[in-house]
């Protein structure tokens, strides 16, 4: 494994997990992560295993449903991770796993664990669809990420009139990664194969069809939406800019609207100390495509994903609170929302939301800044 893809593999590890290994409760009750209102819809959620040796292996769906049904845990998006890559375990091996799971959280958050596990989510097991044919939304999870990675996330869109479809993140053996084209392929593949099963699902309209991804998955959709004609939004939650990798995206063909939501930048000494090459930017190169840059401050790398957000604990927030992280987190949550609907569903609404500054449209002062084409100033 090249030394890039390893720093990522770890840099990923760390920030979910380390900072939570010290068991310590948590004081604020289990709540929503994102306050932005909810859609109109009920969320139903369905888990499909496909065949022995298709893949993906197991596929994770949220979409619009005519009514609510048996809510789900937390407990249970953790139990879908256990069942991704195999799904032949025996009932008293899961039931071993889960409390593994368990014990691992426990770990990390102490009594406030078990609080979490039981926490009721918006999602509904398998409720039945709405009428209708909504936009589609294929996610591409971090490296090695589990398919419920941002579900809160993805419930939240789905509520919002959105068919979305996720599968573990893999590389191209097991869940390592290169810095090459071989270990971006097989997710490549995977979301193309997501594609395909959208198009075969009656409520899923995949003419309105939006990639989505966070970190390594947050360039592995790049490379997906060359090669699928009919994508018209692209939305990347700080995903991987490796120069060696994005270089060989055609950019030619990278023609859809662009939301890339990031972090705070980098500055040059952190960017020398790292060894990264800033001599080319995807972001900068595509210019076929419209760029929107959302940067959220108080956001790290990993805190773009619901279940870091979820499972780490308050000692894992530095010199944002975790109540600035997460209204930031929801924020974010909004900016995609209106960049579907404004590209999806050509909503004037969303059109004039994200030609508002971020203030304008709730964001905390000088929390997020938006860049369309990296002509607009800093915004506060």
């Amino acid at each position: 494994m090249s030394s890039n893809a390893t720093m990522i593999r770890i840099a990923c590890f760390l920030a979910l997990f380390l900072p939570g290994m010290v068991a310590q409760a948590i004081e604020q009750p289990i709540d929503r992560l994102i306050e932005q209102a909810a859609g109109p819809h009920p969320v139903g959620f369905r888990v499909q295993q496909q065949a022995e040796g298709r893949k993906p292996q197991q596929i994770l769906s949220w979409y619009p449903a005519a009514a609510a049904g048996r809510t789900l845990r937390y407990a249970d998006y953790l139990a879908t991770r256990l069942t991704a890559l195999r799904n032949d375990r025996s009932a008293d091996e899961l039931q071993t796993l889960r409390r593994q799971q368990a014990n691992r959280l426990a770990q990390r958050l102490g009594p406030a664990a078990q609080t979490l596990l039981e926490a009721p989510m918006q999602a509904s097991w398998n409720a039945p669809p709405a009428a209708g044919a909504f936009p589609v939304i294929v996610y591409a999870p971090g490296v090695g990420g589990p398919a419920d990675e941002n579900a809160e996330l993805l419930e939240y869109l789905a509520s919002h009139g959105y068919v979305v479809l996720s599968s573990v993140g893999m590389g191209a053996d097991g869940k390592d990664v290169e810095d090459n084209l071989a270990s971006v392929e097989p997710q490549v593949a995977d979301l193309r194969a997501l594609i395909r099963l959208a198009e075969a699902n009656p409520q899923a309209d995949a003419r309105r069809l939006a990639l989505l991804g966070w970190s390594w998955g947050g360039m592995t959709h790049l490379f997906a939406a060359t090669q699928e004609a009919q994508v018209q939004a692209l939305i990347s939650l700080d995903g991987t800019r490796e120069p060696a990798l994005t270089q060989l995206i055609d950019v030619k063909r990278l023609t859809a609207p662009w939301l890339y939501v990031s972090r705070t930048p980098d500055t040059i000494t952190q960017l020398n100390r790292r060894g990264i090459d800033t001599r080319f930017s995807l972001l900068n190169e595509a210019r076929h495509s419209p760029v929107t840059q959302l940067i959220a401050y108080p956001l790290r790398h990993e805190d773009f994903v619901s279940r870091r957000l979820r499972e780490a604990p308050p000692t894992a927030y530095d010199e944002y609170s975790q109540a600035e992280v997460r209204q930031a987190f929801g924020m974010v949550a909004l900016y995609v929302r209106h960049f579907l609907d404004a590209h999806l569903k050509r909503a004037a609404a969303s059109a004039a939301f994200l030609a508002r500054k971020p203030v304008e449209n709730g964001a905390q002062p000088h929390s997020l800044r938006l860049e369309l084409n990296g002509s607009l100033a800093p915004q506060p």
